[in-house]
This record gives C-alpha cells, structure tokens and sequence, in this order.
C-alpha cells in the first residue's frame, strides 16, 4: 500500500523575515524559542478470539513516546494505554494507564534523525510522583475491587521493548504560520510537522507487538520543529 496525501500548507515565511519585521516594529529585540522534537506512536485494537474463531473480546494497545526540548537539555515522554475486554454477561475488563519523563537513555535513534526508534524502558521501576521525575500509572478493572481482575486478560506493568522503523506507505506534511495577540506582547508561530508510516515490533508488558503492513499501519514516527518569536507591544 502507498498512500500520498497532499502537502497542506497554511502559510509558512521564512523566519529571517518574521525577525526582522518584528525589529524594524518595535526596535527590540525579540525573545526567540526553539522546538525540535521527534515522536513515534502505536495504535491498535485486535480481536479476542475463543477457540473456534469467534470473537469474545477486544485487545487494545497505544503507546505514544515524543521528545522535548528543555532547558534542562533532550527530555522524553512517554503515554500508554493497554486495555483488554472480554464480552460478558458479565463484562470483565483490565486496563493499564501511565503518562509522565522517561530516562532519556531509554530511547536509541539512528541517523538521519526521523527514520528508526528504539524504546526500552521498565515502567515498574519508574519513580512515582512527588518525585521530579515521576512517572503516573494506574491499574483499574471491572467488576472492581474486592472482586479481583479476572486472569485471562490480567496484565501488569512491566518492560516495554518496541522499535520503529520509517516506511513510505503513508507521508503526511502539515506548514503552518499564525501571529497571536496575548493583550501584552505578540507571538509568532511557525513550524511544520512531518510524519510517516512505521513497521513496529518488540512487546509491551510481555505481549508481543508484530510488525503490521498491510491495511492501514497502525505505527507512525516524525517529527516536529516549530519557532515562535515573541515580543511586548
């Protein structure tokens, strides 16, 4: 499969340009930030099958890990959510949640930036908030405690061990420029985002991921640069 949507461009101008209208206007020099970030996602839901083929529930898993640019230097974050559902009566269901840092060596790219990651990382071993660092996680089923989750679909945090690798069978490029009114100081805003199809493989928590391309991908890696210039009226 090959899909190619369209560029789509809201307006973009060079930010050469940008600076030194905002110079020549107000005779100050402009406060200047920075975002070059890459991210990677997985997002897929499969059947549960019983033993005669026929589908008795749902197995769903998303994993989001993007790069921040601090002041502190590269950071990394990463959002899951795992939850597994079989059809009742009654209805029973596990599901696994977290959000939150990440030590930057859980992550390993390859040059050209934008074309291969790799995430290792025990979210069990994760400090927890109130530390600096802490990572948010939370366990919940149905029927809910005291009852306890039922064992066919119980699952609990662990390793998460996936890769990313960029394909071509689906690009997507969005441009864009905006100037924002804040009452007190201007800002403006320009930057691109630039993503791709991936091949993902590895395991979440001990349930395999295999490498999906066929139908539409469920893996994407890319990247984000954005500049936004502010300045006081």
């Amino acid at each position: 499969m090959r899909i190619k949507p369209g560029l789509f461009v809201v307006w973009l101008i060079p930010a050469s340009l940008v600076l030194a209208l905002g110079v020549l206007a107000w005779g100050q020099q402009p406060t200047i930030t920075k975002y070059d970030g890459m991210f990677a996602s997985y997002n897929l839901t499969n059947p549960i099958l019983d033993t005669l083929g026929n589908t008795i529930g749902s197995d769903y898993t998303y994993v989001y890990v993007a790069e921040s640019m601090g002041t502190g230097g590269t950071q990394w974050r990463l959002n899951f959510t795992l939850r597994k559902i079989l059809y009742g009566p009654p209805t029973n269901q596990v599901q696994l949640t977290g959000s939150g840092p990440i030590p930057v060596n859980s992550i390993t790219l390859e040059k050209p930036k934008g074309k291969h990651l790799a995430l290792y990382v025990d979210v069990a071993a994760l400090p927890i908030p109130p530390d600096p660092m802490g990572f948010s996680k939370s366990k919940t089923w149905s029927p809910p405690s005291p009852t306890p989750p039922n064992p066919a679909i119980d699952m609990n945090f662990g390793v998460i061990d996936l890769q990313w690798e960029w394909t071509n069978d689906l690009w997507n490029k969005s441009e864009g420029h905006s100037v924002i009114d804040f009452g007190n100081y201007w800002a403006h805003q320009q930057g691109f985002t630039e993503q791709n199809a991936a091949l993902v493989w590895g395991s979440v928590f001990g349930f395999a991921i295999l490498p999906v391309d066929i139908g539409y991908p469920p893996g994407r890696i890319g990247q984000t640069k954005n500049l936004t210039i502010t300045h006081p009226k």
